[in-house]
């Protein structure tokens, strides 16, 4: 894979690419604490046929770092991806989300579904169906109680720094399945961590999604046009899965797989299944 940068008025952002620039092009979003690290499994598989490119998202790892919470609203993360399309010269591509990468995509296929063959979202609902569960199922609540803790100001990223972010490294390791994160990885991670002060700027994405919580209310009455998967793993800590069948209602052209073996880290804990699926997926 090869490292690239593309310059945004407020400063650049990283991205890595692999792939004949000729073929389809895929992007790939990762969430919250990885980086484009994460689609490692599929950057490889996927580009012997197609065109891959993963960005690090505002905040993280090589890409810029605005200070003020205001400037990692949905929207605005979203229009660096629409900017990376442009930079790339593609009027459509193919777009794979994960996490909060998931929450962008789900951003862009609702608003933007025009400059997308097919996409995949990957163990994220869909934000309506996200909020109204928030407040309505204990449950969910009772999951969701770290995105109250990042809202604590300094202590956050105190402790998930800790030791060279020995917590942050045990909270991807206690939440997926054995095996999943390697210790080479979770050094890579660490890294990226440290890399002026990216903890600190990456938990700011959930600052500004409570404190403007009127953003769900530009996807009221729109549905997903361009054909959507969502592939989600069952034993999800973070996520009630029922979520994802509720999401599909806002789907003109929706499909849904489970994979009960895997958890919120889908695509480390089945990277053969989930490429299997997202290439039969993008190939129908």
């Amino acid at each position: 894979m090869k490292s690239e940068f593309y310059e945004l008025s407020e400063g650049r952002i990283h991205y890595k690419t692999g792939g004949e620039k000729e073929n389809d092009t895929i992007i790939f979003l990762h969430g919250f604490p990885e980086f484009w690290y994460s689609w490692k499994h599929q950057l490889a598989y996927f580009s012997k046929e197609y065109h891959v490119v993963a960005p690090d998202m505002r905040g993280y790892n090589l890409s810029l770092k605005p200070t003020r919470v205001e400037e990692y609203k949905i929207d605005i993360i979203a229009n660096d991806i629409l900017n990376l399309i442009d930079h790339l010269g593609q009027r459509k591509v193919y777009l794979v989300g994960h996490d909060w990468g998931a929450a962008i995509a789900w951003h862009l296929l609702l608003l933007h579904g025009e400059r997308f063959h097919k996409g995949v979202i990957l163990n994220v609902p869909h934000p309506i169906v996200f909020k109204n569960k928030l407040f309505t199922s204990l449950r969910q609540l009772s999951k969701s109680w770290y995105m109250f803790f990042f809202q604590i100001p300094f202590l956050p990223t105190l402790l998930l720094g800790r030791n060279n972010y020995q917590q942050a490294a045990k909270m991807l390791l206690d939440s997926s399945n054995e095996g999943s994160f390697s210790e080479s990885d979770l050094e890579k991670y660490k890294t990226a961590w440290k890399n002026e002060e990216s903890m600190k700027h990456m938990i700011m994405w959930y600052k500004a999604a409570l404190r403007n919580p009127s953003q769900a209310m530009v996807y009221e009455n729109k549905k997903v046009e361009v054909p959507l998967k969502i592939i989600w793993g069952k034993n999800d800590l973070a996520l009630v899965p029922e979520m994802a069948e509720e999401s599909l209602e806002f789907c003109t052209n929706g499909e849904l797989v489970y994979l009960e073996e895997a958890t919120h880290w889908v695509q480390h804990d089945c990277p053969e299944k989930v490429n299997w699926l997202i290439e039969g997926f993008f190939k129908k």
